[in-house]
C-alpha cells in the first residue's frame, strides 16, 4: 500500500498502541482534584499577595472563559490588496508555487 502526502498508510493506525495508559490515569486523578484545585485558587486570590492573587484570578478567569484571543494587525501598502496565499498540502507543488512566487519578485 503506498504511504499518503502524511507519511502514512490509508487505514494504518500512526499510533496502534493509542494512547499511553499513564496518561490516561493521571488525567483521571488530576480531574478528580478539580473542585478542590479551583476552591484554592479562590483561597490565593484572597491571600494579599498581589502577583499570586493575579496568576490565581488570570488561572481561574482562564478556565472558566477560556484564555483571551490575541489581536492580529494586519496591513499593507497603501492602496494594495492584502493577499492570501494558500498552498497545497503536496511538497513538490509546494516548492513550485514557492519558486513561482520568489522568481516574480527578483523580476
Amino acid at each position: 500500500m503506498a504511504a499518503r502526502s502524511n507519511g502514512f498508510k490509508k487505514g494504518v493506525s500512526g499510533n496502534p498502541g493509542g494512547r499511553p495508559k499513564e496518561l490516561e490515569e493521571v488525567q483521571k486523578y488530576a480531574r478528580s482534584k478539580g473542585m478542590a484545585a479551583i476552591k484554592n485558587l479562590e483561597r490565593l486570590m484572597k491571600c494579599g499577595n498581589q502577583r499570586v492573587e493575579v496568576a490565581a484570578t488570570e488561572a481561574l478567569l482562564n478556565r472558566a472563559f477560556g484564555k483571551p484571543k490575541e489581536a492580529v494587525e494586519l496591513s499593507t501598502p497603501p492602496g494594495q490588496p492584502l493577499e492570501v496565499a494558500h498552498l497545497p498540502i503536496d511538497p513538490t507543488e509546494a516548492a513550485r508555487v514557492y519558486s513561482e512566487f520568489m522568481a516574480g519578485k527578483k523580476g
